[in-house]
C-alpha cells in the first residue's frame, strides 16, 4: 500500500495514479477488487458503497449501490439516486437474487431500450 503526498491510496501499485483510489490486482489473479461487507448475517442488512457529489459526504447529495440480504442464501442489488439536493434517496433499480430486474422510475426515458439476448424459457 502506498499513500501520495496529494492523498491517493495505491493498493497493488506504486505507480498508477489515475483515481484517488487504486486497487490493482497480479496480472492474472482473477476476482481482485474492493469487497465491501456489511459485518451482519440478519436478513435485512446492507451493504452499500455511496457516490457524494458534495463536500459533506451525505447520502442525500448522490447516489448509491446497495447489496441488500434477503435470506441466508441470497440477496439482491439496488441502485439509488436523488432528485434533488437534500432530497430522500430514491431505489431506481434493483436486481433480485433471480437475476429479475425492477425498473422504479415513473418517468419513460427517451431512447431505452431492451434487446433479447436469447430466447426466454
Amino acid at each position: 500500500m502506498r499513500i501520495l503526498d496529494s492523498g491517493k491510496v495505491l493498493l497493488g501499485t506504486s505507480t498508477d495514479t489515475t483515481a484517488k483510489l487504486v486497487v490493482k490486482g497480479a496480472a492474472g489473479s482473477g476476482d481482485d477488487g474492493i469487497n465491501v461487507i456489511s459485518g451482519s448475517t440478519t436478513t435485512g442488512s446492507k451493504a452499500a458503497i455511496f457516490f457524494s457529489t458534495s463536500t459533506t459526504g451525505s447520502f442525500s447529495t448522490g447516489s448509491a449501490i446497495k447489496a441488500e440480504r434477503l435470506s441466508p442464501d441470497g440477496s439482491d442489488l439496488q441502485f439509488y439516486t436523488c432528485t434533488a439536493l437534500g432530497s430522500a434517496p430514491v431505489q431506481r433499480l434493483r436486481i433480485a437474487s433471480n437475476g429479475a430486474a425492477t425498473f422504479t422510475s415513473t418517468v419513460q426515458a427517451a431512447g431505452f431500450r431492451i434487446d433479447q439476448l436469447s430466447a426466454l424459457p
